[in-house]
């Protein structure tokens, strides 16, 4: 209210400087205020208008303001012709004037008093003149009879009128007119027309609709809009009603129910859904969202003993609760993993899972006192451990001490004259004589998990030398992360003697192996060093496919990571050997050994469930670890071995048909036929089932319910009533009919007590029965609740105070309120009224609230009426003053003692204000009264205490507010008691009291709580789903093309060894462990791709002897090949090819010379055939999938572009219906991305490029650079302040911004985040593009903000990703200032990486503005800086895995050898998040050859009309010079491909 008040005393203040004072010669001592406010008006369009405004305010300008705009003083209004002020000024009236009204005068309009000397300003309550369209009504038919007296007539005229949903609410009128009347006479009344409201709308909070994880307050917000009377909504769950409150808003026409839940594990599957109907809805409108639920086990349980004696074996077992989804289970004796002899999953509750893992292993002295834990783990709840440990106890007999070996620990023995004595002498200083270490000798073969103990000992030193003990240059600690075992264990010095030692004792381990131990002292050092032998620490079996059927050929690699000594590999099927390849093994981590081993499988239905087996043993260690593989082989159902045939049965007896089948998955059906006849019975399935079915109190009805069902039994139908627990669930007062296949439960003599829920159940003794689910509803009149007589409600009225009246009733169908103010209806369009009306079942509220009370105009009795067809009931509330409270009633003693009494009361109407109470007593002939404040002051009953017994008291009660206390009252505030005496027993009152009859309670009942106000989703444009059309042209192609990037190749010069590297890391992207090795494990400690340098079974060359990735041989072979759309033209693309960038320099001159030489469509035909057929997909959304098609065909991916190109001098290009005409053309641009993809990226989603001028103006966003730039004034822009904007709807306000920048800004951000919001649901990731330095400062902002909202961890990786221009000074400054950024935020990171197409311009606004050049200063510059950043990215992605995406856009070649060599080096696979993209129709030899070795290629596809693209083509070439030039490479190839081709070999596909 402040903030309107200061911004209307603005705009007064603008008004009176800009028009001037208009004084008013009103005497001075006139009272200032309103004698005449201004009322709503409704008039009809072309005619007059008069708002009356009359005031008393002597000295003050008076003016109008329309909507918020102030019209000023000047009484002739000259910006508005058709306004005048009317009346005497020197009256005080100001009324404003409308001549022949239009709908632009539909408006609020209020009357403003300036300030002046004799007081403050004054403003009137607003109101509204709504103008009617004035639509006159054709076919009418009118009578003329003869009146009644002579010479007059009576007219009669009837008007056929098809009423629609819009007519709602609209002013019918009938005039007359006549050439005896100087004004039409008219006659008019409101039509009400019922319709049916519009279909609910869920509001999912998140955009993965149905996922929800357990233990989460989930709140779902349905909303129907539209509706005559207004939608009843009630939430369902599995079609049980679970809420049946709603709320209504008339003003905006819409019913809205809020759901809010505290999800289950058992929800899991649940349908929830949304019904909204009314009482004209020809059916029940129905909206649903199923749940999945996400649940972690809620315990883990291990079974078996933890105590076991020395070398002999302990079991154990380790189970999980349900889980979804599974869990896996690993165990961990110490720091070592152990590997479990056999792992289950079983199906659990709520649609989990049951893990189980059984664990048999040696017990070791060495063990005894270490930890052994059972960990649970899943993807799904990375941010979670789930444990549980023992303590292992490993009985043995301790070894004996040898024999007279004193303890280095041992204290020396004292001399008798020394003990009680310290002699302290100065010695100069003096460093440590000797310095050794006691240990295993050197060369020792310890075995990992020992305990070792290490003494360093020195001799002398003054002061005492500090021993420091190292492992490989490394201070050895004591860390103990917690729950985790001790494996190190670091002494204090201890001194005796002259000898001083410090102990290491250690629990060896794989990283201990040669691991050298060094002791210094000062100056000197001792080494020694450590030869741990240890088994493999993981073996790990991959698999080249994850989908298995009966003769598909089926690759095996067994990899043990690092053993010392090294381990022999061996592969068994079900304990059948079987023959494997085996590859030399490398050096792995702990300077131990790596083996790899294959096996090729060619498989069979019979080889379903069998388990292949790889073993790695160390003979020298006599110790075997092991992983298995189980086959899940699919197949179709096989009758299996010999079937019985022939069945032997007795007749009018039964037979046993037996039939053994196999299959995988298992069967879903069997039928059986005879003769041709199918035999199967069928379960029963309800056809119909009327829901809800009404019937009136008193009334009798019959719930149907019919089936179809074979065979239909007499006794099949059974009837249930659904209910609360300790509800009368009989059915003893009903009756159940049964005729076929059709129940009935009749009711008779309806009551409310039967209304609830139903269900209809049938067996026919063919499972499943079926269950339907009715609801009853009984309908009766409506009954207000009537607190008292007469309700009163108070309030100040001083034309600022508000007031609330509440009217609550009970009844159905729904009850509609209306309202009047002593008997007249209230006018609900009056801006000062506001009704809200909630419903929960059959229970109903009214609240309406009363702005700007008025003491003239509102203090009255307000009647609220409840009506539905049935009936009406009413209640009176009057509204008052605040005023002293009136007098409690019903003062009485509800228990009394000798020492005190306790009361108890009604409470009295508080008038308006808190009340609290007060008791004045006095004790009967004692002078004098006492008084006593109760508390707390709200409290209706009390204690009144200091009593004597057998004394007679008179007690009064009070009621007071901040106004005053409301008296004595004679009757219902006053009683008289006597306390009993010390030897009667305390006791009620065994009197009646004089007290009056109770008038009920006066206190209003409680409102539901207000549901909360959701957005509404907004309705996504439909999808473009179709079939691709395939060609002739492709399918000879795809004849000829024998090596599709899907599926595996041969490829000459590729090794084994190469081909079982890749398939390592692919399976360490993937993370699949379902389908392998229950083995496999991963560290804290290592990166989320693990470096092929230190993790695989077979490293690469090192980088002398390397060439480079498989991916870019083909870029080094001359006779390469061209296939596909990209050459198939060749001879086309080779003509100009040499001349693109002297024709780009001039092409908009051969653009305008062609169109006057040739014509519109020749001059079109010309560009088709070179730079659009080149460069664009095509027109319609036809050729793009074909465009598309082609390139999938080749293994390259669309990147789809709208080409759109802002004209800042023109008025139609950045306007704003062109900037909302341009967000269509984006949405359709998502839903066609996501249309074309056959196969979506390895992620799961398309990509697409998107412009973000396109959707708002350069000028603003060189405005917000500007201010962004500025020290201090950023945080007025923040990421997060505009994702709150974005999201909230709310207007930013910023202060570098005009009132129209600030709406367009608006504007803008709802455009954005319409964009994001939708390629969000489409799973559309959007490449943001950059433009120039005077507006990156602002995109990047922008981009930040949608970050905020759409890259968190749990929307699944980045959506909005930005572009990073290599080619500017600061990029590798920025781009890393960002990737830290977002890490910290823990914010998913996207990112283009380019070197720049606006190299030209930037320089030369640079040299024209007189600011230092952004630019890199050559060519070479710009190359270093765009490696620096690709390596930084790169290692981004290494680190940080789907949590970062990196495209590499560039056509330079020696980039992409780049990309590939560090991804191969960092462990990146090719179909990862790291790809790459070029444009179409450039650069394609580099497109091809990383498609064809499996990276994900990207071409940037513009699309659309020549009008649309040939702009867009222009200015890309303009800024695509420097790449134009560089293109002699691909010109080369091209030439090949002519010769080639001219020469008659034919298309032929290379196999690389």
């Amino acid at each position: 209210m402040a903030l309107r008040i200061r911004i209307k005393d603005a705009l007064l203040l603008l008004g009176l400087l800009t028009t001037g004072l208009t004084q008013v010669p009103i005497p001075a001592s006139a009272p200032r205020g309103f004698w005449a406010l201004p009322e709503n008006l409704t008039v009809v369009e072309g005619a007059v208008a008069e708002l009356r405004c009359g005031v008393r305010a002597p000295g003050s300008a008076v003016q109008w303001a329309k909507d918020g705009l102030l019209l000023g003083p000047d009484p002739r209004i000259p910006s508005f012709p058709r306004y005048r002020l009317e009346g005497d000024p020197a009256k005080g009236e100001f009324h404003l004037h409308i001549e022949a009204c239009d709908l632009s005068d539909d408006a609020e309009y209020e009357c403003q008093v300036g300030r002046s000397e004799t007081g403050p300003e004054l403003v009137s309550p607003r109101v509204i003149l709504s103008i009617l369209g004035g639509q006159t009504i054709s076919g009418i038919s009118a009578n003329v009879n003869e009146g009644s007296q002579q010479k007059l007539f009576t007219t009669e005229a009837t008007a056929r009128v098809t009423p629609q949903s819009s007519d709602n609410g609209q002013l019918l009128v009938c005039e007359g007119s006549s050439p005896a009347l100087d004004t039409p006479i008219k006659a008019s009344f409101t039509m009400n027309i019922l319709f049916p409201p519009g279909p609910p709308v869920i509001e999912w909070p998140g955009l993965d609709e149905g996922q929800v994880r357990a233990g989460q307050s989930l709140e779902l917000s349905c909303t129907a809009r539209g509706g005559n009377p207004l939608a009843t909504l009630q939430w369902l769950k599995n079609g049980q009603p679970v809420s049946t409150a709603w709320g209504t808003e008339h003003a905006q026409a819409v019913a809205r129910s809020l759901l809010v839940m505290i999800v289950r594990p058992e929800d899991h599957g649940a349908r929830l859904s949304c019904e909204a109907y009314n009482s004209v809805s020809s059916g029940i409108q129905e909206r649903g969202v199923t749940l999945q639920v996400t649940f972690p086990p809620s315990a883990i349980t291990i079974l078996g003993s933890a105590s076991q004696s020395e070398n002999k074996n302990v079991t154990l077992s380790c189970i999980t609760k349900s889980s979804r989804p599974r869990v896996l289970l690993r165990w961990w004796l110490g720091w070592r993993q152990l590997q479990p002899s056999e792992e289950t999953v079983m199906d659990g509750l709520h649609g989990g899972h049951i893990s189980m893992s059984n664990l048999t292993f040696l017990a070791r002295r060495e063990d005894n006192g270490l930890t052994l834990t059972c960990e649970a783990f899943s993807e799904a709840f990375t941010k979670e451990t789930f444990k549980k440990s023992l303590t292992l106890n490993v009985k043995c007999e301790p070894p004996p001490l040898p024999g007279g070996t004193p303890s280095l620990r041992d204290p020396q023995p004292q001399a008798p004259a020394q003990r009680g004595k310290s002699l302290y002498l100065a010695f100069p200083t003096d460093p440590a004589q000797k310095l050794w270490i006691e240990g295993p000798p050197e060369g020792q073969r310890l075995r990992a998990g020992n305990r070792v103990r290490l003494v360093c000992l020195a001799i002398g030193g003054n002061p005492d030398p500090s021993l420091t003990w190292y492992k490989d240059s490394r201070t050895v600690t004591e860390p103990r992360p917690p729950q985790e075992p001790r494996r190190v264990q670091l002494g204090s010095v201890e001194k005796s003697g002259s000898i001083f030692s410090r102990e290491l004792v250690l629990i060896t381990g794989p990283s201990d192996n040669q691991a050298k131990f060094t002791c210094k002292a000062g100056q000197l050092s001792a080494s020694t060093q450590l030869v741990v032998q240890f088994p493999p620490t993981n073996v790990t079996i991959l698999a080249n496919a994850s989908t298995l059927r009966p003769g598909d050929a089926l690759n095996l690699t067994c990899v043990s990571v690092s053993s010392n000594p090294p381990v022999n590999l061996s592969w068994d099927k079900e304990g059948e050997r079987l023959e494997g390849v085996a590859a030399q093994p490398r050096r792995a981590p702990f300077k131990g050994s790596a083996a790899a081993r294959s096996v090729l499988l060619r498989l069979s239905s019979r080889d379903h469930g069998h388990r292949v087996t790889c073993s790695a043993h160390s003979s020298e260690l006599r110790e075997t670890v092991s992983a298995f593989y189980r086959l899940n082989v699919l197949y179709p159902p096989e009758f299996l071995g010999e079937q019985v045939l022939v069945v032997t049965a007795v007749e009018q007896g039964e037979a046993l048909l037996p039939v053994s089948v196999s299959a995988n998955p298992a069967p879903e059906a069997f039928n059986w036929t005879f003769r041709g006849y199918r035999l199967s019975p069928d379960a029963p399935t309800i056809r119909a089932l009327q829901d809800p079915t009404e019937v009136n109190i008193g009334n009798s009805v019959d719930i149907v319910c019919t089936v179809d069902a074979n065979p239909i039994l007499p006794g099949m139908f059974n009837w249930e009533r659904l209910g609360e627990e300790g509800e009368d669930q009989s059915l003893d007062d009903m009756e159940k009919i049964s005729k076929g296949s059709t129940g009935r439960l009749r009711i008779h003599h309806a009551k409310l007590t039967q209304a609830g829920a139903y269900q209809c159940i049938v067996d026919n003794g063919v499972a499943p029965p079926a269950r339907g689910l009715v609801r009853l509803v009984v309908r009766f009149a409506p009954h207000v609740e009537h607190p008292a007589p007469l309700t009163k409600v108070a309030a100040a009225g001083d034309s600022t105070s508000s007031a609330t009246l509440h009217c609550r009733a009970r009844g159905v169908p729904n009850i509609i309120f209306t309202w009047t103010k002593n008997g007249v209806p209230l006018d609900l369009q009056d801006p000062r009224y506001t009704e809200h009306t909630y419903h929960q079942g059959g229970v109903h509220s009214s609240l309406l609230t009363i702005a700007n009370v008025s003491a003239a105009q509102d203090y009255a009795l307000f009647t609220c009426i409840a009506t539905n067809p049935l009936g009406s009931d009413h209640t009176n509330i009057q509204l008052v003053s605040i005023s002293r409270p009136d007098p409690p009633s019903g003062l009485k003693a509800m228990s009394m003692t000798p020492y005190s009494v306790g009361l108890e009361w009604k409470p009295g109407f508080d008038g308006g204000l808190p009340q609290r109470f007060q008791i004045r007593y006095e004790a009967l002939g004692t002078p004098g009264f006492l008084y006593m404040d109760v508390l707390p002051p709200q409290a209706t009953t009390f204690t009144l205490t200091g009593l004597q017994p057998s004394t007679r008291y008179r007690i009064w009660l009070l009621a007071s507010n901040a106004l005053g206390d409301s008296g004595l009252a004679d009757k219902g505030s006053q009683i008289s008691i006597t306390t009993p005496g010390l030897d009667q027993p305390s006791r009620e009152p065994d009197y009646q009291l004089p007290t009056e009859q109770p008038a009920g309670p006066s206190e209003m009942p409680l409102l539901p709580v207000l549901l909360a106000v959701g957005g509404l989703l907004l309705l996504s444009n439909a999808s473009c789903v179709g079939g691709f059309l395939w060609q002739r042209r492709l399918k000879r192609l795809a004849e000829e093309c024998q090596c599709p990037t899907a599926s595996p190749c041969h490829h000459p010069g590729r090794s084994e060894e190469d081909r079982v590297r890749n398939e390592y890391k692919e399976s360490q992207w993937t993370g699949d462990r379902d389908t392998r090795s229950s083995t496999v494990s991963t560290t804290d400690v290592e990166p989320y791709y693990h470096s092929m340098r230190d993790f695989s079974p077979q490293l690469p060359p090192m980088m002398e002897e390397v060439s480079y990735p498989r991916g870019l041989r083909a870029l080094e072979e001359e006779n390469m090949a061209f296939p596909g759309h990209l050459y198939d033209e060749v001879e086309r693309v080779y003509a100009p090819s040499r001349a693109w960038g002297p024709l780009y320099d001039e092409v908009q001159m051969l653009q305008a010379w062609s169109r006057r030489l040739l014509g519109s469509r020749l001059s079109g035909a010309l560009l088709r055939a070179s730079i659009y057929g080149q460069f664009v997909a095509g027109e319609t959304a036809e050729e793009v999938r074909g465009c598309v098609l082609q390139l999938q065909t080749l293994g390259l991916r669309p990147l789809l572009a709208v080409p759109i190109e802002e004209e800042p001098d023109s008025a139609v290009k950045t306007g704003e219906a062109w900037y909302e005409g341009n967000l269509s053309a984006m949405l359709r641009c998502v839903d066609l991305s996501r249309g074309l993809l056959e196969t979506p990226d390895p992620m799961g989603n398309a990509l697409m490029q998107l412009k973000m001028t396109a959707l708002m103006s350069t000028r603003l966003c060189k405005e917000l650079a500007s201010w962004v730039r500025r020290p201090g004034e950023s945080l007025e822009l923040s990421p997060e302040r505009l994702a709150e904007a974005m999201d909230s709807g709310q207007e930013l306000r910023v202060s570098c911004l005009n009132t129209e920048q600030t709406r367009h800004l608006q504007a803008s951000l709802s455009r954005l985040q319409r964009v994001v919001q939708h390629a969000r649901a489409q799973r559309v990731r959007l490449l943001v593009d950059a433009e120039y330095t005077s507006l990156n400062p602002a995109l990047s902002l922008l981009v930040a903000a949608l970050a905020t909202r759409w890259n968190s961890s749990r929307e699944g990786g980045p959506w909005v990703w930005n572009t990073y221009q290599a080619y500017l000074k600061d990029t590798y400054e920025q781009l890393r200032w960002d990737a830290e950024a977002a890490d910290r935020a823990g914010l998913a990171f996207g990112v283009k990486l380019v070197r720049g197409a606006y190299l030209d311009k930037e320089r030369e606004m640079a040299r024209l503005q007189g600011t230092e050049d952004p630019t890199q200063p050559d060519y070479e510059a710009t190359s270093q800086s765009y490696s620096r950043c690709l390596e930084l990215m790169l290692t981004q992605v290494s680190q940080r895995g789907p949590m970062c995406h990196l495209m590499v856009a560039s056509h330079n070649e020696d980039s992409a050898r780049q990309a590939t060599k560090r991804m191969w080096e960092l462990g990146i696979p090719p179909d990862g998040p790291v790809c790459f993209g070029q444009l179409l129709g450039m650069c394609d030899h580099v497109s091809l050859a990383l498609g064809q070795a499996g990276y994900a290629v990207y071409k940037s596809i513009p699309y659309g009309s020549l009008e649309e693209v040939i702009p867009y083509l222009i200015r890309r070439a303009q800024e695509n010079r420097s790449v134009l030039r560089g293109a002699r490479r691909e010109q080369e190839l091209l030439s090949q491909e002519l010769r080639r081709r001219l020469l008659g070999r034919g298309l032929r596909v290379s196999p690389h």
